[in-house]
């Protein structure tokens, strides 16, 4: 006997008894044809071996040629059994085709439904060997058993559901109606059954009823009524929502009619009960909205009601309050006739609308500002909640007229910062008396060194100017000491007559390299042969410094700072002004800027006291100092000095004037 040979080819293995019938096969086109079928395919020798397995059946369960089929079909059997239920047995003797349901795991832990067909392969007319076709039938297995369990689910809802439930065919006899129904009308399914619905119901005769359901029959309508009187057949009325629908079969035909009916007989009873006490109780809101109204026009609070940003209701209160005769001028119009677009107070309600959207909570109360009728602004205190009104979610606003009540606090409140600054002025004065003592020690001696070094070198022109240059800058210390001296009430500077031109100049030397190296021209305009004036030279080089600072800090690369002077004859003044073309000063801030400590600097840049000084000193020598200036145009800043008076003169003559 000859050794058998198996041909493996693409996971196609067919044992040498079955590779005699496809010989006049290419094998390459078997292969790729067997192999492209995604059913399990197996054939079966009469020794019931599997003698070839297509490529599906090796991927989910592995090779099985040379196993027995009933090893691969029942995993868990060791031996061949020969009931007669084996159909590939049957299969070889009646060579006809039988069909069976399998259940199989696959090699990934997976179960599968099959159904196998058995299929005979004849070889001059005889059975040589089973086909067995597997076709995967596990998703309609799962879908029936769904079905299944859908139409088991179904038949307990309508048996336990509170609703009645009737089923009609098309000539209106009843066909089921469940427990809910039964229960409802005291006679059970199995008494009904096959009736007509106009025996159990003789009203249902009435043309009214007769159209609705030959409508729902004969167009498909489904039909509803919320209150129904339906008759029990002991003649007695129960109260119920009535539906009607038609039940349509798949070529969109009626086949049938679902009544449904929910017995709303008690709660009618308690509608009814409840109505005759809500109109006993209409008449008690009535009288009691008239004395909640009488209380609400009368009272001296505003009281407003807004939907929106719209007043739907103010009283006149409140129409007083804002300078309305009459609170029908405002009613109906938005808030922004109070409060006018990017006003503070519609930026808080936009805010506090936006918050809402978004559902999140707002303060009850808050403080706004509003417009009254003659363009006034008052204080208002502002409490909320939400009521609803004329069938719709609104904000109740209680407003009261806070402004006495601000003016009083900003008052305390300013009173309060002057005793702060007159404190922090105090301690400035005694800490810059401190610095002053202890620099003058030092600068005499420093002073006084320079001076031997300009008599010691005289003779040299570069060290000689280099050394006055430095007793000028000592002097200059000096001045500042002294001043701070004045400052701290220590010293009593005294005034003299000054060239102002030469008083700017010497104060502004010091800042003509910082102004090159920012970038920005510093120019100057003096009027020459302007008449001296009588001052403390030192004090007025402070609020030189002072403007030049400012203007140096609000310009930059490419800007130009002027100063310049001028005699007014007509005024008898002396006129110092300053005019850089920097970022200027908001409108909002120009009446702040000389107050003390306020400053728009960083902390490291500016105390606020600079102007607040230079005004007071400016005070001092009887002068004024005014500002004027545009956000992104630049400021002015112009010093008025008076030209001293006939007195002043004699006793500041002439000699002492000082350059």
């Amino acid at each position: 006997m000859k050794k058998k040979k198996e041909k493996t080819n693409n996971d196609l293995k067919i044992a040498p008894d079955a590779a005699n019938r496809f010989k006049r096969l290419d094998d390459q086109c078997v292969d790729s044809i067997l192999n492209s079928i995604s059913d399990l395919m197996l054939i079966v020798n009469k020794n019931y071996e599997i003698i070839w397995n297509n490529k599906a059946v090796s991927d989910q369960y592995g090779c099985q040629i040379g196993k027995k089929c009933f090893q691969f079909l029942k995993a868990d059997t060791s031996t061949c059994s020969t009931e007669p239920s084996c159909l590939a047995e049957q299969t070889f003797l009646d060579q006809t085709t039988h069909c069976e349901e399998y259940s199989m795991i696959t090699l990934t832990g997976e179960r599968h439904h099959y159904l196998i067909t058995f299929s005979p392969m004849k070889q001059a007319n005889q059975t040589s060997a089973v086909l067995l076709t597997f076709t995967d039938i596990t998703e309609n297995k799962r879908m029936k058993h769904d079905i299944s369990q859908l139409k088991e689910l179904n038949e307990e809802i309508i048996k336990i559901v509170p609703i009645g439930m009737q089923l009609l065919d098309t000539k209106f006899q009843i066909c089921f109606w469940n427990p809910a129904m039964e229960k409802m009308m005291g006679i059970s399914n199995t008494k009904i059954h096959g009736k007509k619905l106009f025996d159990i119901f003789p009203i249902i005769k009435k043309p009214e009823m007769m159209t609705v359901l030959k409508d729902v029959l004969n167009k498909g309508n489904p039909f509803s009524r919320e209150v129904h009187q339906q008759p029990k057949p002991d003649g007695s009325i129960i109260y119920t929502n009535l539906s009607i629908f038609p039940l349509k079969d798949s070529k969109n035909e009626v086949t049938a009619i679902l009544i449904c009916m929910k017995d709303i007989t008690e709660h009618k009873f308690i509608e009814n009960k409840l109505e005759k006490k809500a109109q006993e109780q209409a008449k008690g809101i009535k009288d009691w909205e008239k004395r909640f109204h009488d209380l609400v026009e009368n009272s001296l609070e505003g009281i407003g009601i807004i939907k929106g940003t719209t007043f739907t209701y103010l009283n006149p209160g409140l129409a007083k309050m804002l300078g309305y005769d009459s609170p029908q001028k405002l009613i109906g119009k938005s808030l922004k006739v109070i409060h006018p677009d990017n006003d503070h107070g519609w930026k808080i309600i936009q805010k506090r609308l936006e918050r809402k959207k978004q559902k999140k909570a707002n303060p009850v109360r808050f403080e706004i500002k509003a417009l009254k009728k003659d363009d006034s602004i008052i204080d208002m205190e502002v409490s909320t909640s939400e009521v609803f009104f004329e069938g719709e979610t609104t904000t109740l606003a209680t407003y009261r007229d806070i402004t006495e009540k601000k003016k009083l606090e900003d008052m305390e409140k300013k009173l309060h910062l002057q005793i702060l600054h007159s404190d922090r002025l105090a301690a400035m004065g005694r800490f810059a008396a401190g610095v002053a003592h202890e620099i003058n020690n030092p600068l005499a001696v420093l002073s006084g060194r320079i001076q031997e070094l300009l008599v010691q070198y005289k003779k040299d022109e570069e060290l000689e100017r280099n050394f006055a240059s430095m007793k000028r800058v000592c002097d200059r210390i000096g001045k500042i000491v002294d001043s701070l001296l004045y400052f701290s009430k220590q010293k009593e500077e005294p005034k003299y007559l000054y060239d102002v031109n030469e008083v700017i100049e010497d104060a502004i030397s010091m800042f003509e390299r910082q102004t090159q190296t920012k970038g920005v021209r510093l120019i100057k305009r003096y009027t020459s042969d302007l008449p001296p004036i009588v001052i403390i030279a030192a004090q007025i080089q402070q609020v030189i410094v002072n403007m030049l600072i400012n203007a140096i800090d609000a310009t930059g690369v490419g800007d130009m700072i002027t100063i310049s002077t001028k005699l007014d004859k007509r005024k008898k003044n002396l006129v110092i002004t300053f005019k850089d073309t920097g970022c200027g000063i908001p409108t909002k801030y120009l009446k702040k800027v000389f107050e003390p400590f306020f400053t728009t600097k960083g902390i490291d840049k500016g105390s606020g006291l600079g102007l607040s000084i230079s005004s007071g000193i400016v005070k001092n020598h009887n002068g004024s100092i005014r500002v004027r200036s545009k956000e992104g145009s630049g400021t002015i800043f112009t010093i008025t000095l008076p030209l001293p008076t006939q007195e002043e003169t004699e006793k500041y003559s002439l000699a002492s004037v000082h350059y």
